[in-house]
């Protein structure tokens, strides 16, 4: 007994003004081949490959004006390799390593200017290995490490003029001592134990986390849609 296989099939969709929308190639029922997503404009969204209905390859996407938004590869359906994320000025704003979808390597988040924000690792999906942050100006925010997830050693804080402002030691993820506070002027303020849950002194300020709150296409097609209609 004899089955046939289905010739390669392209299809292209248009919105309601008649602009591409997007272009895909679909084999057996399943995508197979480059898939094209556009803007309203007429501007590339996304670019991406698949193999029998799994992404597979190079991928990028773009923002409305041209400006290359993020690039990555994927292996059997998951990243795979180096991802790296831009701000719409061109600036890189992530840069991570997966392996077999799972983050793995140096994790970098910067800040529109280039300026570091974030420095993590990670190991198998999880955190592991030094952790270092920073404020715009280039001062230590935060500075620990990390063993499968949890805090190991000891964790510190600062504020943006360089006084200390948190304190602690941790073994197997759990404090080891009292978690220390101070105020701006370096004198203490809190003093909390192993019995407390908090993960620090006080509320900070998240202006600056504003800049990560970006949307990531690429790793957003989880819901993607592998096979054609």
């Amino acid at each position: 007994m004899s089955f046939s296989r289905e010739k390669a099939k392209e299809e292209v969709s248009y919105d309601e003004k008649g602009q591409i929308k997007e272009k895909k190639v679909s084999l057996d029922g399943k995508l197979h081949g480059e898939y094209t997503s556009y803007f309203g404009n007429g501007q590339i969204m996304t670019r991406l490959s698949f193999a029998n209905g799994l992404r597979e390859g190079g991928a990028v996407s773009y923002y409305k004006d041209g400006q290359l938004r993020e690039k990555g590869t994927y292996k059997k359906n998951v990243f795979d390799g180096e991802y790296t994320s831009f701000y719409d000025n061109g600036q890189a704003r992530e840069q991570e390593y997966y392996k077999d979808g799972k983050l793995d390597g140096k994790y970098l988040l910067y800040y529109r200017s280039g300026q570091i924000k974030d420095e993590e690792n990670y190991r198998n999906g999880k955190l592991d290995g030094e952790y270092r942050s920073f404020f715009k100006n280039g001062q230590f925010r935060e500075k620990g490490f990390f063993r499968e997830d949890r805090h190991e050693g000891e964790y510190v804080a600062y504020y943006r003029n360089g006084q200390l402002r948190e304190m602690a030691n941790y073994e197997n993820g759990k404090l080891k001592g009292k978690f220390l506070c101070y105020d701006e002027s370096g004198h203490p303020i809190r003093l909390k134990d192993q019995e407390n849950t908090e993960s620090s002194c006080e509320e900070d300020d998240n202006v600056e986390d504003k800049e990560k709150m970006i949307d990531d296409l690429l790793k957003n097609l989880g819901n993607f849609e592998k096979k054609t209609e």
